[in-house]
């Protein structure tokens, strides 16, 4: 699931041609991973309140180590500080595209249509792209703010153990999340991956059998 509707936005590595993503520069994209942490009942989420940007969100880490691979493989321990709670991947089902009439002579025919495998996966379950604004490196007395693309893949978590680390750190019923999440100005990266887990888990509650998490 991707962020349709992202619209790319210049920044300070970026060609002429910025918009297509072809052109744009590996200087100019941080990887990050946004963790939506489930509780045992899938009715509630770990929603933060971001004293710096005094706006609610969801757990989230950026890379900034030497390995891009070591952070794909535990990009959580930024956010087990963060929240209080050590967390694990949980597996959802997968969806695959199909197509219900492939036999047709026109292309302009073709009708797409999605279905559930018998297969779960823990990988990411949606990708969002936006800018990330951060201190320009080594620059501490700077007025400006350096920016980059961001690129964040959203996991589905739940948590293991621990408590939250202060009060800015909640479960809520997804309703109350997503209202907390409402930005007058802007729809966050945080809100597309939280509407796209409540729909995944409104189709696992329904079906006769879903996957244990492993403890």
């Amino acid at each position: 699931m991707l962020a349709d509707d992202f619209e790319p936005k210049p920044t300070a590595f970026s060609s002429p041609e910025f918009a297509y993503s072809s052109q744009w520069s590996p200087l100019d994209l941080v990887i990050g991973a946004g963790a939506i942490i489930l509780d045992s009942s899938l009715e509630r989420v770990i929603v933060l309140y971001d004293t710096e940007t005094q706006r609610y969100r969801m757990p989230w880490a950026m890379h900034d180590g030497p390995s891009i691979a070591q952070f794909i493989a535990s990009p959580f321990d930024q956010v087990t500080k963060e929240t209080g709670f050590t967390i694990e991947k949980y597996p959802l089902p997968m969806l695959e595209r199909y197509y219900r009439n492939p036999d047709v002579r026109d292309w302009r025919q073709l009708q797409v249509d999605t279905r559930l495998k018998d297969v779960y996966t823990d990988e990411p379950f949606y990708t969002s792209f936006d800018v990330f604004w951060s201190p320009i490196p080594g620059e501490p007395e700077s007025p400006w703010l350096d920016s980059k693309q961001r690129m964040r893949m959203w996991f589905a978590c739940r948590a293991v153990s621990g408590s939250p680390a202060s009060k800015n750190v909640t479960f809520e019923p997804f309703a109350v999340a997503e209202e907390k999440l409402k930005n007058e100005d802007n729809e966050w990266p945080d809100t597309g991956g939280l509407a796209a887990l409540r729909q995944l888990v409104d189709i696992l509650r329904r079906l006769p059998q879903r996957p244990a998490p492993s403890t």
